[in-house]
């Protein structure tokens, strides 16, 4: 990390953030104020959990993943649209879903799971909220192609990103959707990392675990979801550690670029704009467009061009350096990506226990307590650093690097 002013606290409360409902929510043009007034007002469960990120950050294969872990791996035929099971807040009513109701044929499946693109400020509190990260450079690629295919006016009339943010960089930079724009989440996501209701993936870090199964993020998320037959429970049987290790291969088959892209009717918001025109409530019906691509596809986009990329440095720099202290996004994730390796509970209890050894006797320190905690505990999850995000990081970006004052 290279902070580039002494007096800026980069780091954040190891308790519960303190920004919590401070901010109302922002929603698309489609939505109507009723919808937007229910999901606004909602009480959010302990149990409940958000996947909450910027638009093409992983957002589609975060909720695939999730799905396939609380149900068992039991497919696409169980759904045609990932919105039946996983509703998105603020179009929920215009949509005709009951967020009460997870008894149907749609919702039926502990834990409940949202879809929001709105910031962990604004977003609904008192629930679990797993957020993900991407590359800005990637982002703005994937977001301008799906706004593209959309047939979005600001978008639609231009050939590639490049031309999209030589004329319109308003569109991407400041209110680009949602009332907000990718570095305000990211610095937000920042500043609450440290809350335990809350767990960041990085997307860089997911696709280097690929060829591995994804046998590193997997357990990480199922534990965060409240799942059970964990690879963390301390007296589980070899059956339960093999039928869990088959669950997870499952999971990475159906949730691979292969098996998306055959599916991807489940990944188009057709269910959106059904139920929109179904129900008239909504103030515009949802375009729908595939948001899983192939590999072919992805390579067809136009590459970002130096213009491009120094105009995304230099948001980077200017947004994201004074709040967090990360040079690039490499530094930025790195540290996420880090931190996620870290079983926050277990810190939280050994804090805890050296506390209560102070009044009685001299502490035993806290390296000593990890130790003893990691004899008692065998979860892949405890304190571990990921190689994936040091050795596997994208090289990006270092231009920038030089500019930030080092101590």
């Amino acid at each position: 990390m290279t902070p580039i002013n002494n007096n800026i606290d980069y780091s954040s409360s190891k308790g519960k953030w303190d920004k919590w409902g401070t901010r109302g929510y922002s929603v698309m043009p489609h939505v109507s104020p009723e919808s937007k007034r229910i999901a606004e007002t909602y009480q959010l469960r302990p149990t409940d959990v958000v996947v909450l990120s910027f638009p093409k950050t992983g957002t589609t294969w975060t909720q695939t993943v999730c799905e396939m872990l609380r149900n068992n791996a039991e497919g696409y035929d169980g759904f045609n649209d990932i919105a039946e099971r996983q509703p998105w807040l603020e179009f929920a009513y215009d949509c005709g879903q009951d967020l009460d109701c997870y008894d149907d044929d749609h919702i039926q499946s502990l834990p409940r799971i949202f879809k929001s693109h709105q910031l962990l400020s604004a977003i609904n509190p008192g629930a679990k909220y797993l957020c993900i990260v991407r590359d800005p450079d990637a982002t703005l690629l994937s977001w301008f192609a799906f706004q593209k295919a959309k047939g979005r006016s600001g978008y639609a009339e231009y050939n590639d990103a490049n031309e999209f943010i030589a004329n319109r960089p308003e569109l991407f930079g400041r209110q680009c959707c949602f009332g907000t724009n990718i570095w305000e989440m990211y610095a937000e996501v920042w500043l609450a990392r440290n809350d335990p209701s809350i767990k960041t993936l990085v997307y860089e870090a997911l696709v280097a675990d690929g060829p591995n199964g994804y046998m590193d993020h997997l357990p990480i998320i199922a534990d965060f979801l409240g799942l059970k037959n964990y690879s963390n429970i301390v007296e589980e049987s070899k059956n339960n550690e093999e039928e869990t290790k088959q669950l997870y291969e499952k999971v990475a088959f159906l949730v691979s670029r292969e098996q998306m892209v055959q599916h991807v009717d489940r990944f188009d918001d057709h269910f959106i704009t059904e139920m929109g025109s179904k129900y008239g409530r909504a103030l515009r019906i949802m375009e729908p467009a595939a948001k899983v691509r192939s590999k072919s596809q992805t390579s067809q986009r136009a590459e970002l061009n130096e213009t491009t990329i120094e105009w995304l440095e230099d948001q980077w720099f200017e947004r994201m350096t004074p709040v967090t202290g990360h040079a690039t996004y490499d530094e930025f994730a790195t540290e996420l990506s880090e931190l996620l390796f870290t079983d926050v509970d277990v810190i939280e209890d050994i804090l805890e226990e050296e506390k209560d050894e102070k009044g009685s006797k001299e502490s035993i320190g806290v390296h000593v307590l990890v130790e003893q905690k990691q004899s008692k505990k065998s979860s892949i999850v405890m304190q571990r650093q990921s190689s994936i995000s040091v050795r596997q990081m994208p090289e990006i970006r270092r231009r920038r690097e030089s500019l930030a004052p080092h101590e």
